[in-house]
């Protein structure tokens, strides 16, 4: 597989900002299939009707997972890259961008991450840290904190996010208790059924089984597993979300 960084049939043009591709125009090309921008690791996947979904029209509504971790130089960019390596082939429009709690933009990945995610065929030298904002957050459908700290941290800066706010962890193991989407089940849908009965006072518990260890600072050999176990659990989630059965019936 090769890098993210695929461009679009000739007849697709290139975005210069997420904002630039609009979700009309996203429901429409039938050529778009995974961009990463840059900035926030944002990248779109987009294409050909899907039935049975959410959008009104008879086309997936544009969706957009924003992937959180401290300071979106590590841990969220790798989550959010590897999470769009399963979904690039997919028509669904498919927003999939990264943010940190720490006041830290413009800051690129360290050379770690680079040569980790490399066998992985993803390039994120672009990568530039970007801010969680409540702008940002109030634009998502799935907040995906690499802990519990960071899930915390998004209901702060935008309380009614909370039902949308999981680990990555959690979200996989409610997955695995509520089974994959089915074919005639929205995306928002299948979220808000993983959201199930959560409490606001269960969110403020953090479990150490809940966090992906950060690898900033320590050896080559830690970014690694931090790598692999990510590769492994946003596998899991993209194939929940979009199982066989939702995959073939597109």
């Amino acid at each position: 597989m090769g890098s993210l960084r695929a461009r679009p049939e000739a007849s697709c043009r290139w975005a210069p900002a997420p904002t630039a591709l609009t979700a009309v125009t996203a429901r429409r090309c039938s050529h778009w299939r995974a961009y990463a921008i840059g900035r926030g690791a944002t990248v779109i996947a987009c294409g050909t009707p899907v039935p049975g979904d959410d959008g009104a029209d008879g086309y997936t509504t544009h969706v957009h997972f924003l992937f959180v971790c401290t300071a979106n130089i590590c841990r969220s960019p790798m989550a959010a890259a590897l999470f769009t390596r399963e979904i690039q082939d997919l028509a669904d429009p498919v927003e999939v961008s990264s943010a940190g709690v720490l006041d830290n933009d413009g800051t690129p990945v360290p050379d770690e991450v680079l040569e980790v995610m490399a066998p992985y065929g993803v390039d994120l030298s672009g990568h530039r840290s970007q801010t969680l904002t409540a702008s940002l957050l109030q634009s998502c459908d799935l907040i995906v904190g690499m802990g519990g700290r960071h899930v915390q941290e998004a209901i702060l800066v935008d309380p009614p996010c909370w039902p949308q706010a999981f680990t990555l962890k959690a979200l996989v193991r409610r997955s695995a208790e509520i089974g994959p989407r089915r074919p005639d089940q929205g995306i928002r849908s299948w979220i808000d059924s993983a959201h199930g009965d959560r409490t606001r006072a269960s969110m403020a518990r953090r479990l150490p089984d809940d966090e992906v260890a950060d690898p900033y600072g320590r050896s080559l050999d830690r970014y690694r597993s931090t790598a692999a176990e990510l590769a492994q659990l946003t596998a899991q989630l993209a194939g929940a979300l979009w199982p066989d059965e939702v995959r073939h019936s597109a």
